[in-house]
C-alpha cells in the first residue's frame, strides 16, 4: 500500500450487519474528505491471505496507512464517525 494519500482499509465480512453500519460512516467520510484519502475495502474472509499480511484478527477492522506504513488500527466495536474523522485528521 506505498502511496502518499492517506489509506484508509476497511477489512469486513461480507453481509454482516456492523459491515453495513460501517459502509454508512465511510460513505459520508469519503463525502467529506474527498480528495485526501482513499478508501479501500477488503473482505477479510475472501482475502485471507491479505488479512494475514496486515494481522487483522478481526473481520471489523479499519486501519490507515501511507507509504506502507500503519499509521492507526481501530478492530472490533463499532466507531463511531466522530472518532474516525478525529483519527483521520490527526495524521492529514
Amino acid at each position: 500500500m506505498a502511496h502518499d494519500k492517506l489509506i484508509l482499509v476497511n477489512f469486513f465480512k461480507e453481509g454482516s450487519k456492523e459491515s453495513k453500519k460501517v459502509d454508512k460512516i465511510l460513505n459520508a467520510i469519503r463525502k467529506e474528505l474527498e480528495f485526501k484519502i482513499m478508501i479501500i475495502k477488503v473482505d477479510a474472509i475472501s482475502h485471507k491471505f491479505l488479512a494475514d499480511k496486515y494481522k487483522v484478527q478481526h473481520t471489523s477492522t479499519l486501519a490507515l496507512y501511507r507509504y506502507s506504513k500503519q499509521l492507526w488500527k481501530h478492530s472490533g466495536a463499532l466507531i463511531k464517525k466522530d472518532k474516525l474523522l478525529s483519527a483521520i485528521n490527526s495524521i492529514l
